[in-house]
């Protein structure tokens, strides 16, 4: 068991675990769940007593579950300060005539918490605060409901544990179409909790506050704001209030202000699923980032009615005109809001229902033909979209592949020339970056390697190799000083009678790489050598097949000029990066890889004269 002399690490796991919860000014113990739930509420500054239109209502404002539409499960997930993790997950079940229900478990805990006796750590613990939230909602007038939360909360703390029920009750009216206004009594029953003989209770909080949704931006752009004022006993009252705009029914920015502190949020729906993230700033810890992910279920509360209530007629025998009017009025009601809610494919069903029951109905023609419309346009501008970035993909795929092509043959400047003509289409590239690091690395190992290759050359007396070793460190690098510097002064004592003689008899027998390098390191020492410069044009015109980009490589001065033409497309000098490629086309005519990239160049210019 822990004495008196580990208070000091009680206190501090409490005030870890209770940090994220307590702003500037706000002293005392209440429950650290006060950071609330719920990414899109989080986004909109925590002002959610009035709106509670989704799984979060559990937690701001049990009356809300009446308004809900779908079962829905949801789960929320954010990190705090030292490693503190708080998570919430919910379910919602909203019924036709007995309210709504909802279940929601939260946790927030953290782990490996020093413990200390007199200044010396004696080990670790653990702290952990878990609720769990059985909520129920009725609606008692068309525009007023009810609800209320039970509380079980457990509490861990090292070898301490205890748990204690609590109870919170909430009210929503709703005295316009777009206008909202809830209040929650938090704690009414207050959960006591007691650790190590030290009772803690959790005070009373009351919030209230209004919203107006349904704000017509645009066609397409809808708004909602929220205000809200928490006042937790005796302590400062707290300002939460935020603002969402959504855009074509799928995607929503937040902003949010949440006791003294900004909250930014966005979110995206597609079908019944829908992903929600929050960034908050905070004063006295790390910001945190808050996720939420959530899904509907099953038909919604209305289709539910619907089936009932046809169920119903079903059994008599004729449909009465009333109850045809009172059923197209329904469905064009709830078509009427998922329109405003710009989810189409549920508002075209309604519309169509409700023209069931008045075919000539030319308001709801004109909406259904006006909604498929825009469904073709956004189907279509999407295709679109797909294709292009179907054609990029392909395009940086294809460049990558051939830069892997070159890393691998070891063509590193070439390799890195592909790689930034990516970077041109998309900067972060993830596959395109990690070859980049990978290749400069390797880059890096092959010139340091090379250098000493050369200085051993040198030392064992070996020109040749030392000049081609240093060939090798200048195509990696053109301006390796160290590099230059040595083929320079090996040049100069170079014995060019015998290399020319030796570059005659490969070129006799045949072997004409080895003869070129010959004649190359001829024309290194003395670049107007005549007969060097013959014999390289022999060379050229014995080959017979098309040559290989190996076989290019081996040429510095063909190979400078293919990667001049790697280099002037990456800048979009596409007439110049053909002339070079043109240029080591007359030394080895037929190959490939220089075919291939003019008729690139080409397709390019073209596009650009074009436009």
């Amino acid at each position: 068991m822990m004495g008196r002399r580990s208070l000091s690490g009680l206190a501090a796991a409490l005030l870890l675990a209770t940090a994220a919860a307590v702003t500037a000014g706000d002293a005392g113990r209440e429950s650290p769940f006060t950071v609330g739930v719920g990414a899109r509420a989080l986004g909109l500054g925590g002002g959610f007593t009035s709106v509670a239109d989704d799984a979060a209502t559990i937690y701001y404002n049990p009356a809300g579950l009446t308004r809900l539409d779908y079962q829905e499960v949801t789960a929320m997930h954010m990190s705090l300060l030292e490693g503190t993790i708080y998570d919430y997950a919910a379910w919602v079940y909203p019924t036709v005539s007995r309210g709504g229900f909802g279940l929601g478990v939260m946790r927030l805990g953290t782990g490996d918490i020093v413990r200390r006796e007199e200044f010396i750590e004696t080990g670790t613990f653990d702290y952990v605060q878990s609720q769990i939230l059985l909520s129920y909602g009725r609606r008692f007038h068309p525009h007023f409901a009810a609800g209320a939360s039970l509380k079980v909360v457990y509490q861990t703390l090292d070898v301490y544990s205890n748990w204690g029920v609590g109870a919170d009750l909430g009210l929503l009216a709703r005295p316009h179409e777009q206008v909202s206004v809830g209040m929650v009594l938090r704690d009414v029953v207050p959960a006591g909790l007691t650790l190590n003989q030290e009772e803690e209770t959790a005070p009373l909080s009351v919030a209230g506050g209004m919203s107006v949704s349904g704000l017509r931006i645009r066609d397409d752009i809808a708004g909602l704001i929220s205000f809200e004022l928490e006042q937790i006993e005796d302590r400062a009252v707290r300002v939460h209030t935020g603002g969402e705009l959504l855009f074509a029914g799928a995607y929503a920015v937040r902003a949010g202000w949440d006791r003294d502190q900004l909250a930014f949020g966005a979110g995206f729906r597609r079908g019944r699923f829908q992903v929600d993230y929050t960034y908050k700033l905070m004063d006295y810890i790390p910001d945190s980032h808050r996720f939420s992910i959530s899904y509907d279920i099953g038909p919604s509360v209305a289709e539910q009615a619907e089936e009932q209530r046809l169920a119903e007629l079903r059994k008599g025998t004729d449909l009465l005109e009333e109850e045809r009017r009172r059923q197209f009025n329904l469905y064009k009601q709830k078509a009427d809001e998922f329109r405003a809610r710009f989810r189409l494919d549920s508002a075209l069903t309604y519309y169509q229902r409700a023209l069931a029951f008045d075919e000539n109905n030319q308001e709801i023609i004109g909406a259904i033909a006006a909604m498929e419309s825009t469904q073709r346009i956004q189907q279509s501008e999407q295709t679109d979209l797909l294709e292009r970035q179907h054609e990029l993909n392909r395009m940086m795929a294809s460049y990558l592949e051939q830069a892997r092509n070159f890393a691998g043959k070891e063509y590193y400047p070439a390799a890195l020339d592909m790689i930034q003509l990516i970077f041109e289409v998309d900067p972060n590239y993830a596959p395109a970056r990690a070859l980049k690091a990978g290749i400069e690395a390797a880059m890096a190992t092959a010139v340091s390697e090379t250098l000493e290759t050369a200085r051993e050359a040198r030392r064992d007396g070996n020109t040749v190799a030392a000049i081609e070793a240093y060939e090798r460190v200048l195509y990696l690098d053109p301006n390796n000083v160290t590099a230059q510097r040595g083929k320079e002064a090996l040049a100069r004592s170079l014995d060019v009678g015998r290399h020319l003689n030796t570059g005659i008899d490969l070129f006799k027998a045949g072997r004409y790489g080895d003869a070129r390098r010959q004649f190359e390191l001829v024309l290194s020492a003395s670049p107007d050598e005549p007969v060097a410069q013959e014999y390289l044009r022999r060379i050229e015109t014995a080959l017979e097949h098309p040559p290989t980009l190996d076989e290019i490589q081996q040429d510095p001065e063909a190979w400078q000029l293919y990667l001049e033409g790697l280099r002037f497309m990456r800048n979009q000098e596409y007439q110049k990066a053909i002339d070079a490629w043109e240029k080591v086309l007359e030394r080895y005519p037929g190959n490939e890889a220089t075919l291939d990239n003019i008729e690139q160049a080409r397709l390019r210019l073209k596009s650009n004269n074009q436009d």
